[in-house]
């Protein structure tokens, strides 16, 4: 661990912001899906429950089928569109901060991302090629010392 500014960054990634005690710590969660012949990819984040989401970025590190855009968005415990219509491409990139003001930014259970053909939504499968990473930026707080 390395403290900068009274902020301790520690060497996944996290950055805490602490006080006497407790603390605001900015995490990243990232996994990656291979896209299958389904009609719903999951991108496994795990963002936990009661987390701030703050933004998502996405990149094709395999490219998908010619002609499959695809959407993404958050689930389950936030529900969000990240992308729309993104292209096959190796290398095409989605960068969204989290609306907070179409819906709440605190997920309620845990936050997965999921992608789905462009073509019609969740009805569409994708032909079984490609891959998507998901990095999601989310926020919780550490919990207080005793005193």
């Amino acid at each position: 661990m390395r403290t900068v500014n009274g902020q301790v960054t520690e060497p996944w990634g996290n950055t805490i912001a602490k006080g006497t005690s407790g603390g605001l710590v900015t995490s990243v969660a990232e996994a990656t899906a291979n896209i299958t012949a389904n009609h719903t990819i999951t991108i496994q984040t795990n963002v936990p429950s009661g987390a701030k989401i703050l933004g998502c970025q996405l990149r094709v590190d395999a490219a998908l089928a010619a002609g499959e855009t695809w959407n993404a968005q958050y689930v389950t415990g936030a529900t969000q569109a990240i992308v729309a219509a993104a292209a096959v491409a190796k290398n095409t990139k989605a960068s969204t901060f989290f609306d907070v003001n179409a819906a709440t930014d605190i997920a309620s259970a845990e936050v997965d991302v999921t992608i789905q053909k462009n073509s019609n939504p969740g009805v569409d499968a994708f032909t079984a090629q490609g891959t998507i990473r998901a990095i999601v930026y989310y926020q919780t707080l550490a919990t207080m010392a005793s005193v």
